[in-house]
């Protein structure tokens, strides 16, 4: 079950992330989380920006990124509403 749901999740974050405003907000962050230094134009991707600095240092603003680290708390929630059900 926690596959499926995980896929259909996904699934759906490239049209997410195509929403201008939250695709604004990607690219923000990847700037903010930057810092300052040389100007740096973030690279799109499917869910979201990346930013490569000069050190080599790869920051990712992405939905993906976003949900992977919140996956293992979600799949608890969803094991959980599947024992009250």
């Amino acid at each position: 079950m926690l596959d499926r749901v995980r896929d259909a999740v996904r699934a759906e974050l490239p049209g997410a992330a195509a929403d201008p405003d939250v695709a604004r907000r990607l690219a923000d962050a990847a700037l903010a989380c930057a810092g300052d230094g040389p100007e740096l134009v973030p690279t799109r991707l499917a869910t979201g920006f990346v930013v490569e600095l000069p050190t080599q240092v790869r920051i990712e603003a992405t939905l993906e990124s976003l949900f992977a680290r919140e996956w293992p708390r979600l799949a608890c929630e969803a094991l959980a509403l599947e024992r009250e059900a």
